[in-house]
Parts: structure tokens; C-alpha cells; sequence
């Protein structure tokens, strides 16, 4: 994505036009994982879970989880932000956190994942509740 463009795209998605979202939404498809990784198109992915319909976000949520790539999603300066705005969003938040669990357990001590597993612990699970996910 050309570095400006970011901002039209994210313009037309603050316009909050249900059919505008969800045909950037579908343009981008096949596109979030890379996406999520550079910094300029990571603020697209990112309002694109936040102001996509509940189809949508399980769309691209399921595309980032489902990479083979999650494991440096995890340690990407910008994907990391990605990673924690499908947390917020997702209504199937469990699901996701016991896979990210046992990634933080495999990533263990690489700051960006430490993290990530800050995040969880404030705003979705104690810190225990993961350790004992990830222990099982």
C-alpha cells in the first residue's frame, strides 16, 4: 500500500458506510497478514476489525490466525497492534487467546510478545489464567 493511500483508504472507512467498509474489506482480502506488517497499511487493518461487521472481523481474524506467519505477527512492531485490536473486537476471544497462549509460550521472553501477554492479562485473562492455559 503506497503510504499516503493509507489515509483515503482510512478516510473512506471513517466514513462509516456499511458497503464502503465492506468492499475495502474485500479488496484487502488475502492481503491482512502482509498488510498487518508494515506500518503505514497496519492503522488500515486495524480500523478495518474495528469498523467491519461481525462476518468481516471473523474474515480477517481467521486469516490471521490461521498463518503460518502468526508466530512473527506476534513479534512485529506493527502486527502486534493488529493482533491486539482482533482481541478487542472478537467475539470469539477464547479461541484466539489459547492459540496466542501457546505461541507466548514458544516466543518466551522476546519483548514484543511479553506484550501482547501484558495486554491479555489486562484486558482479557489474568496473567495466571494464560500461564495455566499455556501449562496444560
Amino acid at each position: 500500500m503506497i503510504v499516503c493511500s493509507n489515509y483515503v483508504v482510512q478516510y473512506i472507512l471513517d466514513l462509516g458506510l456499511a458497503w464502503a467498509v465492506a468492499e475495502v474489506i474485500d479488496r484487502l482480502d488475502g492481503n491482512f497478514v502482509h498488510l498487518a506488517m508494515q506500518k503505514f497499511s497496519s492503522n488500515v487493518v486495524e480500523k478495518c476489525l474495528k469498523l467491519g461487521g461481525d462476518e468481516s472481523r471473523a474474515k480477517i481474524i481467521q486469516e490471521l490466525t490461521s498463518s503460518t506467519r502468526l508466530a512473527q505477527l506476534l513479534q512485529d512492531p506493527f502486527a502486534n497492534y493488529v493482533v491486539q485490536s482482533a482481541l478487542t473486537v472478537s467475539k470469539v476471544k477464547y479461541l484466539i487467546i489459547v492459540q496466542l497462549c501457546i505461541l507466548l509460550h514458544f516466543l518466551d521472553g522476546l519483548y514484543l510478545s511479553c506484550l501482547i501477554l501484558s495486554f491479555l492479562s489486562s484486558v482479557v485473562l489474568t496473567k495466571m489464567t494464560c500461564i495455566a492455559i499455556v501449562n496444560c
